[in-house]
Order: structure tokens, then sequence, then C-alpha cells
């Protein structure tokens, strides 16, 4: 179980507050979508955070009683929201597909900028957040506009 803790980042986590992520990997869609077809997804998302949070609490018992909020993603979830290939955080990642990556400008038409979570492989939301960056770096050199980033 990786876990990614944003405590000490304030866009992340109020003060006094922790916002932790987490990935499991796994082959599940089949899984999820019988419990979905089954009428017992809810449920299963529901055990999955359970047995999360006790794995946590056995390894940090200071956070029992503590979390307040807690969402769990599924295969269908990336499917649902992204139509994502069944359910695949990462969006090109069906046998299928041809790795290719597509330029965030085209060369004969002026003022259209792309950026996407299928702009290049493996594709997702790393790839959208950084083709969008891209994307705006064009628009300011073709404006004429100081490119200026937040990050430190």
């Amino acid at each position: 179980m990786k876990i990614s803790n944003y405590a000490n980042d304030s866009h992340y986590s109020p003060e006094g507050k922790a916002a932790v992520t987490l990935i499991l990997t796994s082959d599940s869609y089949d899984f999820w979508k019988k419990a979905k077809e089954e009428g017992r997804y809810k449920e299963e998302k529901e055990k999955v955070a359970r047995d999360i949070i006790a794995a946590l609490t056995h390894h940090l018992p200071e956070i029992e009683g503590e979390i307040e909020v807690v969402d769990v993603a599924t295969p269908l979830t990336y499917e649902r929201y992204c139509d994502n290939w069944r359910g695949s955080w990462m969006t090109m990642m069906a046998h299928t597909i041809k790795i290719k990556a597509y330029p965030a400008t085209v060369s004969n038409l002026q003022g259209v900028y792309f950026a996407g979570h299928r702009m290049r492989a493996p594709g997702g939301l790393p790839v959208a957040a950084r083709s969008g960056r891209a994307a705006v770096q064009y628009l300011c050199r073709d404006t004429n506009t100081l490119f200026i980033s937040e990050e430190r």
C-alpha cells in the first residue's frame, strides 16, 4: 500500500489536518463490474474503506476516530468519468492502442491549443496537467505574455 500524505501542503490540507491518498493496484475491473450488476457496489466500496482504515489505524493508532472524509474510486469510477478502457486510471492501457504523442499546437491553425489526458502515453491526470501547462506556455509565447508559474 503506497500512501501519500499531504499534511504539510496547505493547498491540500487545512491547518491541523492531513489529506492522505493511496493507490491499490490490481486488475479488479471484473469484480467491481459484477458488484455493480448485483447491487452491492456501494457496500463493497464501504468495505474497502473500512479495511483500509483498519490497516492504517493498526500502524498509526493516533488516527483512530479522526478520519472525517473517505472516498473510494474504483475502475468503474474511471470508466464513468473518463471513459477509460476497463477503468484504467491511466488512459492508454489497452493493448490495441498504439503509443503516440500529440502536439499542443497545429502549424496551420493559429490560436488553438490542445491539452488533455490522452495527449501522450500513458495518459491520465498527470498527463492532463502537464499538457495543460504546455498549452498555456504556447499561448503565452504566441501572445508575447510572460509565463509565471506559482511553483517555487
